[in-house]
């Protein structure tokens, strides 16, 4: 979600709200909820907008900007960690004769 937005909470519902509408159960999946452009506001700013996100989707969001290189590294992590994380579901699934580790 874009941080300079005057709408924080209707930006993340109407892309709840998209994903809902593409299916394939793709709003049913975790979700890495962030705020970009961070660098574009002062701290007490992003910090109150921050605050408002939590309250709609009941994380703490991740802080991101792209031209500054904030949490960039920290958001692939946690992408690298959910994939991991579906992976493993995935195998744990199966019955063990159906994969090899």
């Amino acid at each position: 979600v874009d941080v300079t937005s005057e709408d924080i909470v209707g930006d993340f519902k109407t892309i709840c709200g998209e994903l809902k509408a593409y299916g394939g159960e793709l709003a049913d999946k975790h979700q890495i909820v962030a705020l970009s452009k961070c660098d574009a506001l002062d701290d007490e700013t992003v910090d109150a907008q921050a605050d408002e996100l939590r309250a709609a989707c009941g994380q703490d969001p991740l802080r991101l900007s792209s031209a500054s290189g904030l949490n960039v590294q920290k958001a692939l992590f946690a992408i690298v960690e959910q994939l991991d994380r579906a992976a493993k579901a995935a195998r744990d699934a199966q019955p063990r004769d159906a994969w090899t580790p």
